[in-house]
């Protein structure tokens, strides 16, 4: 069904409906070229209910098909866009019941440019390559120069994680970060790849971060560890400053049942850090061993050139094979 009108360049389109790939797609739009403007599509509304996209090569004719009409001459305004209870299936990714709705959102433009755009975002499931996420949710407000993360939420990795915070640029803000029960078995390159994505902000603060009951396992060669039961706490935690990381400012408590790194066992180790305008403080590392214990406090001045730093540490029965296998 289509229902419209046409006068010169400018074509308006009152409501159109149709079935294609077991979906249902309803809306409302207009058109306008003219020699003296680009060629304009104002998206009213269109909603997308149902869609099943599993066939590759249909997908990549869809893409071609868009990249066809949105050309860098045409500018598009999308008013209101829903795509409801829709699955799509490719070989690095899978959306199950997948809902967006977006509003106001201009194309060409970057998302660091839109003006009281709107972007909600959930589905059933989400797998990531290897990776199931479980009941996502994102809710995003865009303004010029800066995106708010609303919510942000999913269930993966045997728990559950929720944030929500600010992103410009050059700054990730958070508000608080709450993770329960995950169970990660990191990458090889797993610090590698933390530095690639942290580069990306040249700024990045946490005003609360609450872990609770969490794991850890990684598998790197040259100092593999397991850390489970882990429980931290921390508040107005300033972790980069102009590029450079550290704790710049904030408090850090952090604690496990049972760590091991290195092939060394520990028992319920505990760690305490500080720091106030870039004077980093370990107030207290405490690490009991089976039939001993090591106790450690330190400074890093973060703000001093070559960041000078000094660490005490204290051992009742340590074992001897913490040497080399930690500090050589």
């Amino acid at each position: 069904l289509f229902d419209g009108s046409r006068s010169d360049q400018h074509w308006k389109c009152y409501g159109f409906s149709f079935n294609w790939q077991q979906a249902s797609v309803s809306g409302q739009a207009e058109y306008l070229a003219t020699a003296q403007t680009a060629e304009t599509i104002l998206l009213h509304q269109l909603t997308i209910s149902g869609l099943q996209l599993q066939d590759s090569e249909l997908i990549n004719t869809l893409q071609s098909h868009l990249g066809q009409l949105l050309k860098p001459s045409v500018k598009l305004d999308i008013r209101r866009l829903d795509i409801l209870d829709s699955s799509i299936e490719r070989p690095d990714y899978t959306i199950n019941d997948g809902n967006l709705s977006l509003h106001n959102w201009s194309w060409p433009a970057s998302l660091w440019h839109q003006r009281n755009a709107f972007l909600s975002l959930g589905a059933s499931s989400v797998r990531w390559e290897n990776t199931v996420i479980d009941e996502p949710l994102v809710e995003l407000a865009f303004s010029p120069q800066q995106i708010n993360i609303e919510g942000m939420s999913a269930n993966l990795l045997s728990g559950y994680v929720q944030t929500d915070g600010t992103i410009t640029p050059d700054t990730l803000a958070l508000n608080q970060l709450t993770i329960n029960g995950i169970k990660w078995f990191l990458p090889e390159q797993w610090l590698i790849q933390l530095h690639n994505t942290s580069r990306y902000f040249n700024n990045i603060s946490l005003t609360t971060l609450d872990i609770g009951y969490t794991q850890l396992t990684a598998p790197h060669p040259q100092l593999p560890f397991q850390l489970s039961g882990i429980n931290a706490s921390g508040h107005d935690l300033v972790l980069k400053r102009r590029g450079q990381t550290g704790l710049w400012q904030g408090k850090l408590m952090a604690s496990a049942g049972f760590a091991s790194v290195n092939s060394i066992a520990m028992i319920e180790p505990f760690m305490e850090m500080n720091s106030q305008a870039g004077l980093w403080q370990l107030t207290k590392l405490l690490i009991p061993f089976r039939n001993g214990l090591l106790e450690t406090t330190g400074t890093l001045d973060l703000n001093r050139e070559g960041q000078p730093w000094q660490l005490a540490l204290t051992a009742d029965s340590m074992p001897a094979n913490v040497l080399p296998r930690w500090l050589q």
